[in-house]
């Protein structure tokens, strides 16, 4: 996944990297499992491993207790679709980003979306995981 941040220049040399907070986030309590969490946030099991390279949880592995768990929640799936309908209104056929907006427009009214953090994963052409965070963000910052 491509990763933005911030560079922050603090007393003497320190430099600290802040990671922006994009995608829903769940902060695992004591005896969570990932069958619990999955439940809890709407995502099936295999989802939640994409989004957060957990590699073959199982329904009753426990989660240890304040990890961070990333999943996309229904108003990033909103948002994002909205986004890639006023980007389709504003590009015309053949413009750079038409295809890959409408791609990803008829995708997500399917909810057909790569979990994969893996830039490299082949999603042929399915919206990315960390592409539809960008398009809710886009759509965010347009509305505030």
């Amino acid at each position: 996944m491509k990763r933005t941040g911030m560079l922050l220049f603090a007393v003497g040399v320190l430099i600290v990297y802040l990671e922006p907070v994009d995608a829903a986030e769940y902060i695992a309590k004591q005896g969570d499992t990932w069958a619990q969490v999955a439940g809890t946030t709407g995502q099936s099991l295999q989802q939640l491993a994409e989004m957060n390279n957990v590699t073959d949880p199982k329904d009753s592995d426990t989660i240890p207790v304040g990890q961070k768990i990333i999943y996309l929640n229904k108003d990033d799936l909103d948002c994002a679709y909205k986004w890639c309908e006023k980007r389709e209104k504003e590009l015309s056929y053949g413009e750079p980003g038409y295809n890959q907006i409408w791609t990803a427009l008829r995708n997500l009214k399917e909810e057909r979306i790569c979990y994969s953090t893996d830039e490299y994963a082949n999603c042929s052409g399915t919206p990315r995981f960390a592409d539809i965070l960008d398009y809710a963000r886009s759509w965010r910052e347009a509305h505030k």
